[in-house]
């Protein structure tokens, strides 16, 4: 029988195994490969980085999504963002307001991390059923060489900025409020809905002031999959396996009560927003005061292959990796609630 792909992340092997068959050139650097979210090119002056996103989990803020998820995927190398490219396509119906909120979100989000707009296209299409927007960010480096994962190396230590799962709980809050207040009514929806804005899903913020004081040897974006698909990304990248404290790893406020009564695993949830960041004990040292208060160590890469968390108690066991975001369970469990 015809094998179907499920809803969501692509299956790492069929992916890597669809990624080999790409053409490749010397002028790659680093090309496209699973756990690796832009490519780097050698031009004959300097590196230039190229990452590709579209927005797929929501129609809400899409501007701000594509900006800021390719914004991402380019600082974990190392780059800072400055040229953008989109495609937007919209379905036949779309109204002349609707495409001036899309408009306005994206030029705002632009505009506040100084970002030129090199080309794009916009069309109304009967492909499509919702707005769909694909961004593509182009980037220069912020030093000599490219911020390669590869890189990191067993016993340097794996650190988390700002809460995971941010962005999935955003999202259910912004999809479902209805369905949301009726489950936590003691909670202020807007909060959670502004998550997406504040502290945002933006990572640049944080990179920039890293990267001004000590270079990491990985960064990391968690997105789909999660936190957990995340550090499973990170190891395999770096050739490494790695160990965390499930008690370590930092939640929104109110994760507790909430996920007692979502039936999702938020290991598995959507976390752009969040930062895994990999430094050696050198480097991490240079860091001052105020920005070591923003990173929670998590654990270490170790030379063995294993990939393992450790409960309260030191008990260890293997970290789920998920290739279908809870997001998608969480998106089921509202809908059955309307």
């Amino acid at each position: 029988m015809e094998q179907v792909l499920p809803e969501g992340k692509l299956d790492a092997d069929i992916l890597r195994k669809s990624l080999e068959r790409l053409p490749t050139a010397e002028s790659i650097v680093i090309g496209p490969r699973v756990g690796v979210d832009a490519g780097v090119i050698k031009t004959s002056s300097d590196y230039l980085s190229v990452a590709v996103d579209p927005i797929t989990f929501t129609t809400r803020q899409i501007g701000v999504y594509s900006v800021a998820v390719n914004i991402n995927d380019l600082v974990c190398q190392g780059f800072r963002p400055v040229w953008y490219s989109t495609s937007l396509l919209l379905p036949v119906g779309t109204t002349r307001s609707q495409l001036e909120i899309i408009w306005e979100d994206l030029v705002e989000a632009l505009e506040q991390w100084n970002i030129a707009v090199v080309a794009g296209h916009t069309e109304i299409t009967d492909g499509v059923n919702r707005p769909l927007l694909a961004g593509q960010m182009l980037g220069v480096p912020l030093q000599d060489l490219p911020l390669d994962p590869a890189n990191a190396n067993p016993g340097e230590g794996i650190y988390q900025w700002r809460p995971a799962a941010l962005e999935g709980l955003a999202l259910l809050a912004c999809e479902f409020p209805q369905a949301w207040e009726r489950l936590f009514p003691e909670l202020e929806l807007s909060y959670f809905q502004n998550l997406l804005n504040e502290p945002g899903i933006c990572v640049w913020p944080a990179a920039r002031e890293l990267f001004s004081t000590a270079m990491p040897s990985a960064l990391h974006d968690p997105t789909e999959g999660g936190i957990a698909t995340a550090l499973h990304e990170l190891a395999e990248v770096a050739g490494t396996g790695l160990v965390v404290e499930q008690n370590k790893i930092v939640w929104p406020d109110h994760s507790e009560e909430i996920f007692q009564k979502i039936p999702v695993d938020p290991l598995g949830l959507l976390s752009s927003g969040c930062l895994l960041v990999v430094y050696s004990e050198k480097q991490y040292q240079k860091l001052g005061p105020a920005v070591r208060e923003n990173l929670r160590r998590l654990g270490r890469l170790t030379a063995n292959p294993g990939i393992y968390m450790l409960d309260s108690s030191g008990n260890s066991r293997k970290l789920p990796k998920f290739t279908q975001d809870q997001l998608l369970k969480g998106f089921d469990f509202f809908k059955a609630d309307q």
